[in-house]
C-alpha cells in the first residue's frame, strides 16, 4: 500500500477531542486525510453515533490541482452524507468516486496511489479482506 502521512492516530484524536460534539448540530464532516481504513471507519462511526453525517474523502492531485480546482476525491460514506458533501467537494474537484460504504474512500485512494506509482507489489488479498 502507499505510504500514508499519518497512521490515523492524529486524525482520530482531533475528531474525538475537537470536532465530534463540538461541531454545530447538523454539520457535515468531511475527512480528506489519507489514513488507515480502520481509523476512517472508527471516526465515521463515532460521528454518526453523535448525529453527524460524515464522509471519508481522501484527495489526490497536489497543489497544482488544488489551485486549478481539479482535485480528485475518492468518497465513501452513506448516501445522505455523500449528497450533502458533494456540493462542497465539487467546488474543488474534477472527478470523484461515488459515495459508498465507509471507508471505501480510503480503499479507493490506496488503489489509485498504488497504480499511479506502478506498485507491482499491491496486495489485493489485503484490500479484499478489509472490504
Amino acid at each position: 500500500m502507499p505510504k500514508q502521512a499519518d497512521d490515523g492516530t492524529s486524525v482520530g484524536k482531533v475528531y474525538a477531542a475537537e470536532v465530534i460534539g463540538r461541531a454545530p448540530e447538523g454539520a457535515i464532516l468531511i475527512n480528506c486525510s489519507t489514513i488507515d481504513v480502520e481509523t476512517a471507519r472508527d471516526v465515521i462511526s463515532a460521528a454518526e453515533l453523535a448525529g453527524y453525517d460524515m464522509v471519508d474523502a481522501p484527495v489526490s492531485g497536489g497543489i497544482a490541482a488544488a489551485a486549478a480546482g481539479t482535485l480528485t476525491f475518492m468518497v465513501g460514506g452513506s448516501d445522505t452524507a455523500f449528497a450533502r458533501a458533494q456540493p462542497i467537494l465539487a467546488a474543488m474537484e474534477a472527478a470523484k468516486s461515488s459515495g459508498s460504504a465507509v471507508p471505501m474512500g480510503q480503499h479507493a485512494k490506496d488503489i489509485y496511489e498504488a497504480f499511479a506509482q506502478g506498485n507491482a507489489g499491491l496486495d489485493f488479498s489485503a484490500i479484499i479482506k478489509t472490504l
